[in-house]
């Protein structure tokens, strides 16, 4: 289940169906106007994942680009299977940069172990934590390959 918000109006409330069914010209933006996307609404373990978008600019179509697409950001998102809201938010708090630069420090004094490189695969997603715009318009081609075979919407 998830919700879309448009100006506290809330829209796209839902048991069924997915959020990439809708489209982002449906709000009707104005320039800068921010939304919310929560979503994990039903998920009674977790407090629902909740992110804020803002409509920076409204540009002609460009029939070789892929549409929507990430121009910037602040903060790198959640990597997948972080085991959700609440248990991202303990990592992120532990696996700070300093805490994996010592980590790491500490695992090559000890002299590098198969345990060390496993160790080192589960931590990986924390590492370098920055908004990766190419990464994150990758998977938007890819979301919409997958659900919109007619071509770019505006």
């Amino acid at each position: 289940m998830f919700v879309f918000d448009v100006q506290g109006r809330r829209r796209g409330v839902r048991l069924k169906g997915d959020a990439q069914d809708m489209l982002l010209s449906d709000f009707r933006l104005y320039v800068k106007e921010r939304f919310t996307y929560t979503y994990n609404l039903a998920d009674q373990e977790n407090r629902p994942w909740r992110f804020e978008l803002r409509l920076e600019q409204k540009v002609a179509m460009d029939a070789r680009q892929h549409y929507p697409r990430c121009i910037g950001g602040v903060g790198a998102p959640p990597p997948e299977l972080c085991g959700g809201s609440i248990a991202f938010e303990s990592l992120r708090d532990l696996f700070t940069p300093e805490y994996l630069a010592w980590r790491t420090a500490e695992m090559r004094a000890e002299g590098w172990t198969a345990e060390h490189e496993e160790e080192l695969h589960q931590l990986q997603p924390w590492i370098h934590r920055k908004l990766d715009r190419r990464a994150i318009n990758q998977q938007l081609r890819q979301v919409g390959n997958s659900s919109r075979k007619e071509g770019p919407q505006p």
